[in-house]
């Protein structure tokens, strides 16, 4: 008992020293290694530690780390959002955030006389564990290697063959260790690739984010206060204050990181109370990866919330105390009210009645009815989403798998769905098989509630979204409504392995099935372009980058507004966050905030962008964007990559007043 009292008090000296020179380091030395080493210890060793010693103290202690992060990080949230909406996120209130957390443990220290578990021999290590280390390592170097900040279409454009079979081999010599350690770093590899190789950024909403994460750390607030998204923006600037590291950093690595630290444990641990072969459920997990790496390999509201509510969903499956649901459920609403509302419908499922179901059935479109009274975020309803949902089932069987490599890739591409829909049924008589009749018809319940939910919202239109991302939310919903069958899907996995396995050479057969699929799958979900599918969505370039730079600067003071693509806009962002917006009001737009860039797609601006590079430069056009604005000089943009580039920029040559040319990737016309 004094040995164990010995410890307790040298944790909590610790505990103490560190928060205080964490204090020392904010305040007077601002040291960035120091910074990072003491939040570390912090966020990793005692909250992480506490918190998952206090709430899954029967647990294993890679379970229990988890678990805390995913509770700490939860409780960064709540607490960093209540400074927001009561008063200011500003330095005060972080340091604030950080007392009142470091506090908490503290109590729970003293109170509860807990004390986190250190794992001891986390590796047997063997020639596999060695081998897997080594092709991990060879991987990362590649991505590393190939990093670019050309403007790129697919990740693939610059990481050669050599990674998809590195990953292959990798796959197969994980599956032969069965060690859940290496399964969070083979999700880590699987995550991280688009924020290694985007040398600049990967998409554009990440862009727009990281912009008022970087306002909301100048200012210590965003006005008007938004009812949503601050979860993450409040986590990201309160992360980087604490550890010394760029927001930029903070907010590519943020759901990356977490889903392959949280998803592997928490998950496996969910499930393998289920199945008796807990080696074959680890490989089964594994092909969790097939449905998840869309959604975890960069970081928007979106995907953080969905990351937590997939933990959530996990943890119902482990029977997971109320109070901690309804937390979780607070914070992914205070991420994205989108996966919010299936939280809250998941947590009233095992706990209301009948009345409940009528309203959660219609609980999604009710929020955005809701939002179109008190915003300008108008919708209408209209029958063209719906017949939008009919393109899931457009190439079902249109290309056969013996004719080339490529044509088995899209063959499961195109029959994803129908693929998933048997791995469900053969889910569903696992749980039959073994008893758990009561968790499939809460699972059965929670989609009927939200597919209703889904056909619903397909039949509104969104005045504020372009034509082509109509179909947004409803893909959204139907993304989460595959989380909620995630549990399912893999103990369908599990038995669909489990039957194989019996068979002769079964071990080996599962193995090198389960690398193809996961390899065959990583080239699937991130964006690529191939002689079957093109893709036009170009990264954020160096040179859009150098090409707002010369705009800003010749523009000096003056007002103006830029014709431009999606990814020079998202360029400005990052270079001058939300920096001119102008209001517009006629008899055709009434617009408080029109954003100098043609951003959002809904933007006026971006329809004249649009008509002047698919019609043609002209002053029409140029003359619609003053009157539109009120402003004299215009700006118009024009990338290498562009179909008609060439002739487009003879075009504008003749009647722009000045003309910039950024290393032959980018043209910039000005009209004065």
């Amino acid at each position: 008992m004094q040995i164990l009292n010995s410890k307790k008090s040298i944790f909590n000296g610790i505990f103490i020293i560190v928060v205080l020179l964490m204090l020392f380091n904010i305040f007077l030395l601002k040291s960035a290694i120091l910074g990072l080493i003491l939040a570390v210890l912090w966020l990793f060793g005692a909250v992480a530690g506490i918190f998952g010693a206090k709430f899954a103290a029967n647990q294993s202690n890679l379970y229990q780390k988890a678990m805390g992060l995913v509770l700490g990080l939860g409780l960064i949230i709540l607490i960093s959002s209540l400074f927001f909406y009561l008063f200011n996120f500003n330095s005060l209130a972080i340091i604030l955030s950080y007392l009142i957390i470091s506090g908490i443990i503290f109590y729970l220290i003293l109170k509860f006389d807990i004390k986190p578990k250190f794992q001891k021999n986390i590796f047997r290590f063997d020639h596999n564990i060695i081998i897997y280390l080594i092709l991990f390592i060879l991987a990362l170097f590649i991505l590393f290697y190939n990093q670019t900040n050309q403007a790129i279409r697919s990740p693939w454009e610059a990481v050669p063959v050599l990674f998809f079979i590195i990953y292959f081999l990798a796959t197969i010599f994980l599956l032969k260790t069965k060690n859940l350690i290496l399964l969070s770093l083979h999700f880590f590899l699987t995550f991280i690739i688009a924020v290694v190789v985007y040398k600049i950024g990967y998409g554009f909403d990440p862009f727009v984010h990281r912009a008022a994460e970087y306002k909301l750390a100048e200012l210590g607030y965003i006005l008007p206060k938004p009812f949503y998204y601050i979860g993450q923006y409040t986590l990201v600037v309160f992360l980087s204050k604490i550890f010394f590291v760029p927001i930029n950093l903070i907010d590519k690595i943020l759901v990356p990181v977490l889903a392959a630290i949280t998803l592997p444990v928490i998950g496996y641990y969910s499930l393998n109370k289920f199945v008796n072969n807990k080696n074959l459920l680890l490989i089964a997990y594994c092909l969790l990866l097939i449905a998840v790496t869309p959604l975890f390999f960069y970081t928007v509201p979106q995907s953080l919330a969905n990351l937590f509510l997939l933990i959530l969903i996990f943890l119902l499956f482990n029977n997971i105390n109320k109070y901690l649901t309804w937390f979780l459920v607070i914070i992914i609403f205070l991420i994205h009210p989108l996966a919010g509302i299936p939280a809250l419908i998941l947590a009233g499922v095992k706990n209301f009645k009948k009345l409940f179901y009528i309203l959660a059935s219609i609980l999604i479109p009710l929020f955005f009815i809701f939002g179109s009274l008190i915003s300008d975020f108008k919708i209408k309803f209209s029958f063209n989403n719906f017949s939008n949902l009919r393109g899931l089932f457009e190439n079902i069987f249109s290309y056969l798998p013996f004719y080339s490599v490529y044509h088995l890739i899209y063959l499961i591409k195109y029959n994803w769905i129908i693929l998933f829909i048997l791995i469900i049924i053969a889910g569903i008589y696992y749980l039959i098989k073994t008893g758990n009749k009561k968790l499939l018809v809460v699972s059965c319940k929670l989609l009927v509630v939200l597919l209703i939910n889904l056909i619903l919202l397909s039949f509104f239109e969104f005045k504020a979204v372009i034509d082509y991302e109509q179909a947004e939310f409803v893909k959204r919903l139907g993304q989460i409504i595959l989380l909620v069958l995630a549990p399912v899907f893999l103990l369908g996995v599990y038995y669909i392995l489990d039957k194989i396995n019996n068979l002769k050479a079964g071990r080996y057969m599962v193995i090198v099935l389960v690398a193809g699929i996961l390899t065959i799958g990583l080239y699937l979900n991130y964006p690529h372009v191939d002689a079957f599918e093109k893709n036009r969505g170009f990264s954020v370039s160096k040179a859009d980058i150098e090409a707002v730079r010369a705009i800003n600067l010749d523009g000096a003071e003056k007002n103006f507004v830029v014709l431009a693509n999606q990814s020079t806009a998202a360029a400005s962002l990052q270079e001058f966050g939300f920096k001119k917006y102008y209001t517009i009001s006629n008899a055709k737009f009434q617009i408080p905030n029109l954003f100098y860039y043609p951003i959002p797609t809904s933007s006026p601006l971006y329809n004249i962008y649009l008509k002047m590079v698919y019609n043609g430069p002209s002053l029409e056009y140029i003359e619609e964007a003053r009157k539109l604005t009120g402003v004299a000089r215009i700006y118009f943009v024009i990338n290498d990559y562009w179909l008609d580039a060439k002739k487009r920029v003879g075009q504008a040559r003749e009647i722009a007043d000045e003309e910039f040319n950024i290393n032959d990737k980018i043209w910039v016309f000005r009209f004065d």
